[in-house]
């Protein structure tokens, strides 16, 4: 059988369709990345595609044989086989050279913008690193809520530190839980700078309390996801962005609307460099964004600082 996948919007290796590779692979079967050329030339007998976002278009070319659609952006209640999600994934096939998986489903939280609750239910350990790493220097956790089990937590540490692997928590970590102990053990590890969430505007006293925990413990650098166009107003979105600046934290802004006032507050904020080196007003006024400011009318020119 000729096996074709398909990700529609994956900004990261698709776990997903790396384990039906795996699968396939397993039972003899070819397997290739889709594209319209190599169907021509090799017509498979199925394809998968996978969307992770609902916003996403859906595919415009598509070959012509058996469509199977899988992913959170086509329908949050479609899983995989337990026999494939049992699969270590097939690296290969996406050019992948770190290793990729959860080792928790679900979370506690229920935030209502967030579809992991629906998706995955509540929180559950469903295996360790073994069942995915295979010896890369790296390793990508999808897990959304690790820190809820924290005998889990330093179990998955315990087994990242004696591995020596550079670890990156994809999803974040739910800053709110911290503790000492978690702290001590995130720095001891090998890591990307670790990412939090600063979702709502009353978590401010939390973030500035953990953050000052993290330095203490010679963590002094996070990122952190800002929710931007959920139920907040620009100037809430605007205030949460100056205290991370403050604290010397990066930010990413997450844009729940794709509305386009959010644009410059992401080109502002995205950019570590930049989202350090000025304000925003000073963003604005800089000539090169000078045309975003029609949507922030009531900024104006930034003074200039006093240097006598």
């Amino acid at each position: 059988m000729k096996v074709a996948l398909l990700a529609a919007d994956s900004k990261i290796p698709n776990l997903a369709l790396m384990k039906l590779s795996a699968w396939h692979k397993a039972q003899g079967d070819s397997v290739e990345i889709y594209s319209p050329i190599s169907s021509l030339l090799s017509k498979p007998d199925i394809c998968y595609a996978s969307k992770v976002f609902s916003f996403s278009p859906d595919p415009e070319y598509l070959p012509d044989c058996e469509i199977v659609y899988g992913g959170t952006g086509h329908d949050l209640k479609v899983e995989l086989p337990p026999e494939i999600e049992a699969m270590c994934p097939d690296y290969e096939i996406f050019n992948c050279n770190y290793a990729l998986g959860f080792t928790t489903r679900g979370c506690i939280r229920k935030c209502p913008f967030c579809i992991v609750p629906e998706k995955e239910g509540k929180i559950r350990a469903v295996s360790d690193i073994y069942a995915f790493w295979r010896g890369q220097k790296e390793i990508k956790l999808l897990d959304n809520n690790i820190l809820t089990l924290p005998d889990h937590f330093f179990k998955i540490c315990g087994q990242i530190k004696k591995e020596g692997i550079k670890v990156d928590f994809n999803q974040g970590l739910d800053i709110r839980l911290l503790t000492e102990s978690m702290v001590k053990t995130l720095k001891e590890l090998r890591h990307d700078d670790y990412r939090f969430a600063f979702d709502f505007p009353e978590m401010e006293d939390i973030i500035r309390e953990k953050v000052a925990l993290l330095e203490h413990y010679g963590i002094h650098r996070s990122m952190f996801y800002v929710l931007v166009g959920f139920n907040t107003t620009i100037e809430q979105d605007i205030h949460r962005l100056n205290v991370l600046r403050e604290l010397g934290q990066n930010a990413y802004v997450m844009r729940y609307k794709r509305e386009k006032i959010y644009i410059p507050l992401a080109n502002w904020a995205n950019q570590p460099r930049v989202f350090h080196a000025m304000d925003f007003e000073s963003f604005l006024n800089h000539p090169e964004k000078r045309h975003y400011k029609k949507y922030f009318p009531e900024v104006r020119p930034h003074a200039a600082a006093d240097t006598s």
